[in-house]
């Protein structure tokens, strides 16, 4: 009997390791991509979640950003709990609240592994503007779903700041997660 692929999800857990300390690059979807998944008490509950994680050193959170349908995070894992429970430890803390809302979240997730010679910087800039590439907000606001480590600022952000906003250009040139992942591998 042939195994199934599960929509392409078996494809996700190939080569998926996890490294205390490592750094992830992580994409968490509702399932069906239902959207809201940043409004109300869900988002209060992904944010009280992620924060509760960071306070207990489960991992320490750079920056994220909860986007209608997924989230984006990138974060250093701390020692005590593996990848796969840290995401299922989020899920579990904010199903009630996804629940109420009438959605729920996507079975697996997406991950990439940062090498210590990968910057963290692309990877933020992707999550920073994922909301403007998608044309959920203009160029000059602030996504008011975007977290970001007071201890960790990342290059752009003061171009961000000294320009009042995104650049066109930025927007214009944003690469794909996949094109960006890519990037790192041919260095």
């Amino acid at each position: 009997m042939s195994r199934l692929n599960h929509n392409g999800m078996d494809n996700l857990r190939h080569g998926r390791a996890s490294v205390p300390n490592g750094r992830y690059f992580i994409t968490i979807c509702t399932k069906g991509r239902q959207v809201d998944l940043n409004q109300g008490r869900v988002f209060r509950k992904v944010v009280e979640s992620l924060r509760e994680m960071h306070l207990n050193s489960d991992i320490y959170l750079y920056c994220a950003t909860i986007m209608p349908d997924h989230l984006h995070l990138l974060y250093r894992l701390g020692e005590s709990l593996k990848l796969g429970q840290i995401q299922a430890k989020l899920k579990s803390q904010t199903r009630e609240s996804l629940n109420a809302e009438g959605f729920l979240w996507q079975d697996n997730y997406y991950d990439h592994y940062l090498r210590e010679d990968d910057a963290l910087e692309g990877f933020a800039k992707y999550i920073y503007l994922n909301p403007h590439v998608k044309r959920l907000i203009s160029l000059d606001s602030d996504w008011p779903y975007w977290l970001l480590n007071r201890d960790y600022k990342p290059e752009f952000i003061d171009l961000v700041e000294s320009c009042g906003g995104v650049p066109e250009e930025w927007v214009a040139s944003a690469m794909s997660a996949n094109d960006l992942i890519e990037s790192y591998r041919r260095v």
